[in-house]
């Protein structure tokens, strides 16, 4: 198990002077298996007797691990640190205590402030859905649908923000994926229609609560891009057509971080499952060359499943 033992030299923190104000005063050292954690800031709880009031300060160490601050010498002070270990943050984390990185007594995750990028493979169910109808009227002569579950891949961006200060998660994403689905009705004489994702995105945003300091519930929502080429192959010859359509994506998922990964890796990789469902606008392909009396229209309806790692960047 993977502890951060905090070791501080913390008496100017305990003694009260005798002095009006007294400087906080303390070389800090913060070591995981002998690895010197970096410190990014120390927070200073302070409890006013006077007035009754708690504010708090915040400080950054010098470069020697120092932090000065000057209070009033009635006050009561609390400390806490952030700090970071392998690109992770850590917050408010107490002193002279013991936290167990890969899931103990602090919330850890994909910690606010690190860049999260998620790398994928992706199991597509697409259904395709075509309706035909007459180019002078718009009456229906045709419909049919197919559907088509390939292996894709895809990566996206995130920023996870933690609005509330608990264990609630925000997090704003961008993702790009290529799906590899071409979805066709094919009729019996062999010839057929229908369409292949060239790419999607979504942007949008992955909330919800961490259930315990490894695993993250969480639910999708966005707003997708399709593109997607279009074809008919029909006895006179093969048409098509590439557009771009819009879609709504919804979705649930759960993140974790298997202490084995961490320790094995030495870096902040979690791993990752989803589903989405993404219901798309039609594509619309009016009086195609192989077909000039008739409209087409392609709507598809997709349910992805999605399962990968997710690392964290931008630690210092």
């Amino acid at each position: 198990m993977l502890r951060i033992f905090l070791v501080a030299v913390a008496a100017a923190f305990c003694v009260f002077l005798s002095n009006p104000a007294r400087a906080l005063t303390t070389n800090l050292t913060l070591t995981s298996n002998g690895q010197e954690l970096k410190i990014k800031r120390i927070i200073l709880t302070v409890h006013h007797n006077r007035t009754g009031k708690t504010t708090e300060v915040t400080g950054t160490t010098d470069q020697n691990g120092t932090l000065r601050k000057k209070i009033s010498n009635d006050d009561e002070v609390d400390i806490t640190f952030d700090l970071t270990y392998n690109g992770q943050t850590y917050y408010n984390v107490p002193p002279n205590g013991t936290i167990d990185v890969g899931g103990g007594m602090i919330p850890v995750g994909n910690i606010p402030g690190l860049v999260q990028v998620q790398l994928y493979l992706t199991k597509l169910y697409g259904c395709m859905r075509y309706t035909e109808t007459t180019a002078a009227g718009g009456v229906t002569t045709s419909q049919n649908s197919a559907c088509h579950d390939p292996v894709g891949g895809g990566f996206s961006i995130g920023y996870p923000i933690r609005p509330w200060k608990n264990s609630f998660q925000l997090m704003p994403f961008a993702a790009l994926e290529f799906p590899n689905t071409t979805v066709n009705y094919v009729f019996p004489n062999g010839f057929y229609l229908g369409t292949r994702s060239n790419w999607q995105a979504t942007l949008g945003v992955k909330a919800g609560p961490w259930i315990n300091p490894t695993t993250w519930l969480y639910g999708v929502g966005g707003i997708s891009f399709l593109n997607e080429k279009m074809t008919l192959n029909f006895a006179a010859g093969q048409s098509s057509s590439t557009t771009t359509v819009p879609g709504g994506t919804v979705g649930l998922g759960i993140l974790i971080r298997p202490q084995w990964l961490q320790q094995t890796t030495h870096m902040p990789i979690d791993l990752f499952a989803e589903v989405d469902w993404t219901f798309w606008e039609d594509g619309k392909y009016g009086t195609p060359a192989v077909s000039p009396a008739f409209n087409y229209a392609f709507r598809r309806t997709d349910t992805m499943f999605k399962a990968g790692v997710s690392l964290a960047l931008g630690g210092k």
